[in-house]
């Protein structure tokens, strides 16, 4: 059987989906997430600027404070 993966924006479309696979006894479970929304994004942006070329390797973090 296929299975779902629902990512509910927040509180209460967490409880209505609770709600509604309880009333159906539909077995779930929750997970908490991995890792937050803001992290997941900017690596997904990372991820496209290495793709387009817009990335520069890391040399240290002296070259990251003080850049020539």
């Amino acid at each position: 059987m296929d299975r779902l993966i629902v990512y509910p924006a927040n509180e209460e479309q967490m409880l209505a989906l609770q709600a509604v696979l309880e009333t159906m006894k539909i077995p779930f479970e929750q997970k908490e997430a991995a890792h937050p929304g803001h992290v997941i994004d900017g690596l997904i942006k990372s991820s496209k600027e290495v793709e387009e070329g817009k990335s520069e390797p890391y040399t240290g973090i002296r070259d990251m404070l003080d850049p020539k």
